[in-house]
């Protein structure tokens, strides 16, 4: 029989308050971060800035993704660069070790604007380490500190221990992206969508995207984080998914669509937001921050500012900003590239397309942010081509 302890002592057992708790609950990751933050601020005391970048291995860029700066505006945001153009970081990759600088002007003479940035910022130490996930390389995680020789051998096992645990912790959002994106390519891959959905189209949307809502933000017409910019190009390719529920020869009819057929056709917004929502539910990932912008690209992304899109006749301020940031990047895309039915136009002609439809029916402000990146849309075109 269980022995009922009195009720003093039964508190004693419980009487250790666990700092790193939060971890376990359904919170962003940026509030992950800080909570790390503030425990090692308790356990070493000299880290003023935690910060993590994403590792592209598709273009092999580098670009920020998340940082815990104690409320200091971030010294590096909305940036992104080419491993090869960082060889501090590179090296750190090849090695597969992490690097520790206990004096940052060592880097002085740098002439790249992340390590101006950081020493600016008066940082003077810097701790940095690969995020490898099955031999692959996925991010890096950064500490600063603002004092010389900061990370001696007292402090260096506990940025061990927590540059891992923040890896893990950026590890399982990032999962998270990669399973979803795995079904949705799945999905188009056996069925009939395979034909209107190209990899290439997935990527190059997604990727119109990421350049139109970090631009918004550099300007500060918006106030995105790099965490939030990410959704944003992560959450893009699952726009129509909802044709999976459109019969074949709705879908696929070469002529016009008469209006029984239309109005099923205009379903596939709803459906995709149904889709998208199981799909969270099966994969248990219902607690995870942003599935409400997830769910409104799916059914959203036919809404226009005049209100004449569908399927709730959204208007204006209405349409949430990430909807209408995807909505351009698709249509751009659609515009460029080749189909059966048409041939890809040029930039310009595009955006002169765009430019009209931006008087009543698009953002004007995502149509200028994306015009004003027209050499990496040249980029993004040539690596991801549509393969036949």
């Amino acid at each position: 029989m269980e022995t009922i302890m009195p009720t003093s002592h039964t508190e004693d057992l419980f009487c250790h308050n666990d700092e790193l708790g939060p971890l376990g609950e359904a919170i962003p990751l940026a509030e992950k971060l800080a909570v790390i933050h503030r425990s090692l601020d308790r356990q070493v005391g000299c880290i003023s800035r935690i910060a993590v970048a994403a590792y592209d291995q598709a273009t092999e860029s580098v670009r920020t993704f998340l940082s815990s700066d104690r409320g200091a505006p971030s010294p590096i945001q909305h940036y992104e660069i080419p491993l090869s153009q960082a060889p501090s970081l590179a090296e750190v990759a090849q090695l597969r070790r992490p690097r520790v600088v206990n004096d940052l002007a060592l880097f002085q003479a740098s002439t790249h604007q992340h390590t101006q940035r950081i020493l600016a910022q008066g940082y003077q130490s810097s701790y940095t380490s690969p995020i490898l996930f099955q031999g692959d390389l996925h991010g890096f995680v950064f500490f600063n500190a603002e004092q010389q020789t900061a990370f001696n051998d007292r402090v260096l096992p506990t940025l061990d221990l927590a540059s891992h645990l923040i890896a893990n912790l950026a590890q399982q959002e990032i999962g998270f992206f990669h399973t979803l994106s795995a079904a949705l390519k799945t999905l188009y891959e056996i069925s009939t969508l395979r034909d209107l959905e190209t990899s290439g189209h997935l990527e190059r949307m997604g990727r119109y995207a990421r350049l139109i809502a970090r631009d918004l933000a550099e300007r500060g017409i918006h106030d995105f984080s790099d965490e939030h910019i990410e959704r944003i190009y992560r959450f893009a390719p699952f726009h129509d998914i909802g044709k999976i529920g459109i019969p074949d020869h709705i879908l696929f009819k070469p002529g016009k669509l008469d209006p029984e057929e239309w109005s099923h056709m205009q379903q596939h917004t709803t459906i995709g937001g149904q889709i998208l929502g199981k799909m969270v539910d099966y994969f248990g990932f219902s607690a995870l921050d942003g599935l409400d912008v997830l769910r409104s690209v799916a059914e959203l992304h036919h809404e226009a500012l005049d209100g004449s899109g569908y399927p709730f006749g959204l208007a204006g301020e209405e349409i949430p900003i990430e909807v209408r940031i995807i909505t351009v990047s698709d249509i751009f895309d659609a515009l460029t590239s080749q189909r059966p039915y048409k041939t890809a136009w040029d930039i310009d002609t595009a955006f002169t397309v765009l430019d009209a439809m931006a008087k009543d029916k698009l953002d004007h402000e995502c149509v200028g942010s994306l015009r004003r990146q027209t050499e990496q849309i040249v980029l993004i075109q040539q690596h991801f081509v549509d393969r036949s």
